[in-house]
């Protein structure tokens, strides 16, 4: 699977595509418009596309867990990974810069199943203002995470799903694996598969376990997605000094001076 930029003009579109550009799997498009005088707004945009968004490959790779990948991947596509992981994000960017902000618990489904107004057609929105100020914290760098692995009240957790952490799934980068010393919560874990909402809070406690007694923790998975999904289940929880690796496995695996093990090479 690899990535197209179909579109891209300067400081106004970016959008590119998942798999050929004939046979989509998925496209992603950010459009940066005008929101009058001195004001923009940034939109941004999904959708599934008919390429198979890795199943093939993931059931070629894992030939007798194949009815297993199936029934993944078709609740991937009927709930949107971007439903699971895009709302921590966009929470976590927002909190750290200082913007208060709130999940909907459940999505759509949750504020249609209550009832909830719904509308179609062009948003009427009225332009606001936002004042931004940086938190301290938030992000880790490499070093942060070396320092947290040596750290006795720190730790380091990766949020990708079992089968990557112990190497078996091909990963992000060159190597496989983890990070040494990471423990593993995979973010999946923490949702309902049926409605996408989170977990209840005890559930969620005693998922975490442990992790929530260390003074700071540290979040990573394969590109500093994912790992807001955890975090904020963190900040959920009480924990007050959460911080999300940004460069995750897209550096780390990359860099052969920091330590990774793979369970999977005996």
């Amino acid at each position: 699977m690899f990535c197209t930029v179909t579109a891209m003009e300067l400081e106004r579109v970016f959008e590119w595509t998942v798999g050929d550009v004939d046979f989509k799997a998925a496209r992603w498009r950010f459009d940066l418009e005008s929101a009058g005088e001195q004001a923009s707004r940034l939109r941004f945009s999904a959708e599934m596309g008919p390429a198979p968004s890795g199943l093939t490959p993931a059931i070629e790779r894992m030939p007798d867990r194949e009815a297993e990948v199936a029934e993944v991947h078709d609740l991937c596509v009927h709930l949107g990974l971007l439903r699971l992981v895009m709302p921590p994000l966009d929470w976590w960017t927002l909190t750290r810069m200082g913007v208060p902000a709130v999940i909907l618990h459940g999505g759509n489904e949750a504020w249609f199943a209550a009832g909830g107004a719904v509308e179609t057609g062009p948003s009427q929105s009225e332009t606001g203002t936002v004042t931004v100020s940086p938190r301290d914290g938030g992000l880790a760098d490499a070093d942060d995470v070396l320092a947290a692995l040596e750290a006795g009240g720190s730790c380091v957790v990766d949020a990708l799903s079992r089968d990557n952490y112990e190497g078996r799934d091909p990963g992000y980068g060159p190597r496989r694996g983890h990070i040494t010393g990471a423990e593993n919560v995979p973010y999946l874990d923490l949702i309902k598969a049926e409605t996408a909402a989170f977990k209840p809070v005890t559930e969620i406690q005693r998922l975490l376990g442990d992790v929530l007694d260390r003074e700071r923790v540290i979040t990573y998975c394969g590109g500093a997605i994912a790992a807001t999904v955890v975090a904020f289940c963190l900040d959920m929880c009480g924990h007050d000094d959460v911080r999300v690796y940004d460069g995750s496995l897209m550096e780390w695996s990359r860099r052969d001076d920091l330590p990774m093990t793979d369970p999977s090479s005996g």
